[in-house]
């Protein structure tokens, strides 16, 4: 399913690099603009965009990132995140790649809109826990591509590689969604209907 994912995503941006190639760039820009959270909170925009364009089949759509009718619950999620990581990186940096992984997929979860922002953290915990290396798979296959390329080319390749990840992302969230879903509801998290 990863390799499908990763392969999915190159086809998709190779239909529309440069508008791609764009949005990575300002995803990248405006998230550095503030600190600490700033990509994290533009992150539930670019996947919610990136699985419209998708699904529409079409280029990204700027405005799509800077869509704040999800701003609340996009906000609680990704501070909620924002803090568990700070926490862990406390604990003697020993509990950050925990608490990474765990909440891996709350990004996803608010950009669906389909539990709340607390609960976003929850049922990633949850699927994560049943999923756990396939999960640590797709983050480390993230982290190893961003980071080879950008040391290779001096930062350059992020310009290529950021929309590739969350195609990539948005690819392997809309296979194993309803996965997570399942377990969401099972643990007796309030799933919203799509």
């Amino acid at each position: 399913m990863l390799s499908q994912s990763f392969q999915q995503a190159f086809d998709t941006f190779k239909l529309h690099m440069v508008p791609w190639c764009i949005f990575g760039i300002v995803l990248v820009f405006a998230g550095t603009l503030i600190p600490i959270v700033g990509g994290l909170l533009l992150l539930p925009n670019a996947l919610r965009e990136t699985k419209k364009s998708i699904l529409e089949q079409r280029a990204p759509e700027l405005a799509g990132l800077f869509d704040m009718s999800n701003f609340g619950d996009d906000l609680v999620s990704m501070c909620l995140y924002t803090v568990a990581q700070t926490v862990g990186a406390l604990l003697c940096c020993i509990g950050w790649p925990v608490a990474w992984i765990l909440f891996w997929y709350t990004a996803e979860l608010s950009a669906d809109s389909r539990v709340s922002g607390a609960d976003a953290m929850r049922a990633s915990m949850a699927y994560v826990m049943e999923n756990l290396g396939s999960t640590i798979s797709m983050a480390v296959i993230c982290v190893v591509i961003n980071s080879a390329v950008a040391s290779v080319t001096a930062g350059v390749g992020v310009i290529f590689t950021t929309p590739i990840i969350l195609l990539a992302w948005a690819y392997y969230w809309l296979a194993i969604r309803e996965d997570v879903y399942a377990i969401a509801a099972q643990k007796g998290i309030a799933v919203s209907p799509e």
